[in-house]
């Protein structure tokens, strides 16, 4: 996965807003793949590429940030992520 993650500056463009959200569904992928970090979906957890982009036009650089730590953190902590960025 590549995560190219928005800046302070491009956050909340529509490119940007792009590489969030096929990030955030390769995300959720990784996590439905592997038993051991299996969540319900939510907000944060979903396969709707178009909810994560509309979300992410919105959100402040914070917002998404987090968003996105906060999925790489539940994938390294059960064993789904190889690398953290």
């Amino acid at each position: 996965m590549g995560f190219g993650l928005p800046t302070t500056a491009d956050a909340g463009t529509p490119a940007a807003c792009k590489t969030y959200a096929n990030d955030a569904v390769a995300e959720y992928r990784n996590m439905r793949d592997n038993p051991k970090c299996r969540l319900a979906d939510s907000a944060r957890w979903q396969p709707n590429r178009d909810n994560h982009y509309k979300w992410c036009l919105k959100a402040p650089a914070s917002w998404i940030d987090s968003e996105h730590g906060a999925r790489m953190l539940h994938l390294s902590k059960c064993g789904g992520a190889t690398r953290f960025d």
